[in-house]
């Protein structure tokens, strides 16, 4: 286990009780605690299976080797930004004042209990690239702001996702093994599923008559969805949902 505690024991001046670098931290377990930041200045370069960084404020950034599980990242005004190579699991991230980011290169992206941005103009960014799913199994929250979610895999769970916009983009399916759970003002969701014409024309031909079809791109479907159709894209959403599993089985 590695833990890094920098705390005043009276009065500090400002900037003495962060902790920064790029020198390589190893350890099964790394702990971090500071006051006014963690890789605020450096973002900090880890390689550990078990990571909590809790700070009193100023920003948090890390770079980790591999895949590993984040207990806890918590800051009062300041941002949290993870770059994890590697599969991860997020069980709490939180900031009063500041936008988070996190991001897998080459592993699922787990949401576990809770990922929260307090503040206004605070984002939540979820991403997975190379290759992975992002797993929505705690609640997502950027209440008045914006969550995007951008996977190379697909976008699955039951965990609320709540924002004023939610942005969802994924290869192989959203919420196609479970059902998507959203409380937001603006939604937009994309997959590249199969691209078997015969599914296309069968998703079209129940979305036409509801007056729900846009298709400005030739061999694209997509939903134009107003205020007066929120009835008829109610009654159209498992006619869908079945549609979009059809084309995009579930991954095994």
């Amino acid at each position: 286990m590695v833990v890094i505690s920098v705390t005043p024991r009276r009065v500090v001046p400002r900037g003495r009780v962060s902790i920064n670098g790029a020198g390589l931290v190893t350890g099964g377990t790394i702990d971090l605690n500071a006051v006014t930041g963690i890789g605020n200045t450096t973002a900090l370069e880890l390689s550990g299976a078990a990571i909590s960084a809790d700070t009193t404020g100023g920003n948090i950034d890390l770079n980790n080797a591999i895949a590993a599980t984040y207990s806890s990242l918590t800051t009062g005004t300041g941002s949290i930004i993870v770059d994890n190579t590697g599969a991860a699991t997020f069980t709490t991230a939180t900031t009063t004042d500041g936008l988070i980011d996190l991001e897998t290169i080459s592993g699922n992206l787990t949401v576990g209990t809770s990922v929260t941005a307090g503040g206004s103009n605070k984002n939540v960014t979820l991403t997975t690239t190379t290759s992975g799913n992002v797993i929505l199994t705690g609640t997502t929250t950027a209440a008045d702001d914006t969550v995007t979610v951008t996977s190379a895999g697909s976008i699955n769970g039951a965990g609320l996702v709540t924002g004023w916009t939610i942005d969802l983009n994924a290869v192989t399916g959203i919420g196609n093994t479970t059902a998507l759970e959203l409380t937001g003002s603006s939604i937009s969701a994309e997959t590249t599923f199969n691209t078997d014409l015969t599914e296309v024309a069968d998703l079209e031909k129940h979305l036409a008559p509801l007056g729900l079809l846009n298709t400005g791109v030739p061999g694209e479907v997509s939903v134009t969805l107003a205020a007066s159709s929120v009835e008829a894209f109610k009654k159209a959403k498992e006619r869908i949902r079945d549609n979009i599993r059809k084309a995009t089985p579930p991954m095994r």
